[in-house]
């Protein structure tokens, strides 16, 4: 077959088609921003749930209300653990604190122009 056997608006026609076809076969191409991709707005979810067992410091998860109710049963909370007290740092020797005290003034010191000296 030979270009003159269509007319101009049959082969736009064709076209036409062949493009409506190429967008449902491999759909519409999406662009986006590499810097900036599109995200899935957060949906909270009840579930999984991590649960606590105090005792033995462990975890796990639970995937629905049964499990929930089952590791509560078990002596597992949903409560994360408490927080720990953090130990002071031991009193330094007094040569000691005082070489901290000097080099905290020098790092603390305003700094010299440059363009002074």
């Amino acid at each position: 077959m030979s270009d003159s056997q269509f007319s101009f608006e049959e082969i736009e026609r064709m076209r036409a088609i062949l493009a409506q076809h190429d967008q449902h076969a491999r759909g519409v191409p999406r662009e986006f921003d590499l810097n900036n991709p599109p995200t899935v707005p957060y949906v909270h979810q009840e579930f999984p749930k991590v649960m606590f067992h105090h005792e033995k410091r462990g975890m796990k998860k639970a995937h629905s209300i049964a499990d929930m109710e089952e590791a509560i049963n078990n002596g597992w909370s949903c409560d994360p653990y408490l927080a720990e007290g953090v130990e002071a740092p031991p009193e330094l020797d007094p040569v000691t604190a005082a070489e901290v005290a000097a080099l905290d003034a020098k790092a603390h010191a305003p700094k010299k122009n440059s363009k002074e000296k």
